[in-house]
């Protein structure tokens, strides 16, 4: 949940247009590999994610668009509104046709999802261990290495994570 000083932040009816505003001057004023090598240098990002970055910051609607979902993320992503049969938790399906099998996977420390609440979900909503599979399998990467953007350093090993969640999901069709 997003804390109160940034809902009221970007909120605030000006805030969002100056933003905007200042993101195209900046690309106007400065070409797209200088903006790539300053976004390289101040987030620390490999070069080709900086590229994306910059280019998104570059493009006629992104940073618009990015502070339009923000926004509405803080306002809607507050507490758990599925009932227990979107998340699978209610009890065991007699249908024909299993339930979609969800998956998820969390950064051991995530500077967007606050440990307690992460535990909190897996608490109420994850598998437990007394034979509830038909509830989402929840786990925490405990290397603690992934952070929430792992797309820019750690696309690879998620990867071949989540490619052993779709294979056990492939063997349960079977």
């Amino acid at each position: 949940m997003a804390d109160l000083r940034e809902q009221w932040l970007i909120a605030l009816p000006y805030v969002r247009l100056f933003v905007v505003l200042l993101a195209k001057a900046l690309t106007l004023l400065v070409p797209l590999n200088i903006l790539t090598s300053l976004v390289q240098f101040l987030l620390r990002f490999p070069r080709d994610a900086a590229h994306v970055t910059a280019s998104f910051v570059a493009s006629p609607q992104g940073v618009r668009q990015a502070l339009y979902m923000a926004h509405d993320e803080m306002l809607t992503i507050t507490t758990d509104k599925w009932d227990d049969e979107i998340w699978g938790a209610a009890h065991a399906t007699k249908h024909p046709h299993a339930r979609p099998a969800l998956r998820f996977l969390f950064a051991k420390s995530d500077h967007w999802v606050a440990n307690e609440t992460r535990n909190e979900l897996i608490r109420a909503r994850g598998r437990g261990l007394d034979g509830e599979e038909w509830k989402p399998k929840m786990e925490v990467d405990e290397t603690g290495e992934w952070p929430h953007g792992f797309c820019i350093r750690h696309g690879v090993p998620v990867a071949e994570r989540v490619k052993d969640y779709v294979e056990e999901i492939v063997e349960g069709d079977v």
